[in-house]
């Protein structure tokens, strides 16, 4: 068994995708009309302060990859997105295929005035290309401002890496990790 996965945020790049174990069975770009894409999930501060979401807005929309994930990636992304985010669905548009019934992550807990690093819209603009998503969507994910603080920053991809495996691994981790987000 499968199911469709709308990605808007890094789960768009193949390379987190595979960072985090996960196979795409398919994958087509896609739309969510109705929906805003927003930096309001908290992070880890310093290091991710903020991470992308999505916000029911008439009239708009949010570009991003729809990935077809069988049954135990389908488990293991929801432990993982689990932590700050709830699991929705809806119908997504899908460039190759039309109107595809497909769930997405909405952030739970919002923070304003947070910018996202700059490592991280590196990511969402790498997905965004690799998936060959509207010119017009990349720009406004490449125009969004961001955080960076050198040396520190340079720091931030190593420790998400080391905080992800962390939380696939231990339930005290995951703990350790609602507690510094939440």
């Amino acid at each position: 068994m499968s199911e469709w996965y709308f990605a808007y945020g890094a789960n768009m790049a193949s390379e987190v995708l595979a960072r985090r174990g996960l196979v795409s069975l398919e994958s087509h770009a896609a739309r969510l009309d109705d929906h805003e894409l927003r930096f309001e999930e908290p992070g880890v501060p310093w290091i991710e302060p903020v991470f992308a979401s999505i916000a029911e807005a008439p009239g708009r929309h949010v570009h991003g990859v729809l990935h077809r994930l069988s049954e135990a990636d389908l488990a293991q992304l929801d432990q993982f997105e689990g932590l700050g985010y709830d699991r929705r669905g809806g119908l997504v548009e899908a460039r190759d295929l039309g109107s595809v019934d497909a769930f997405f992550y909405a952030a739970r807990r919002h923070v304003r005035g947070r910018r996202p690093s700059r490592r991280y819209v590196r990511l969402l603009v790498a997905g965004a290309r690799e998936h060959r998503l509207p010119p017009e969507w990349i720009d406004r994910l490449a125009a969004e401002p961001t955080f960076h603080v050198p040396i520190v920053s340079h720091l931030g991809p190593t420790m998400m890496v080391v905080i992800e495996q962390l939380t696939k691994r231990s339930p005290r981790a995951e703990a350790w990790l609602r507690r510094r987000t939440g």
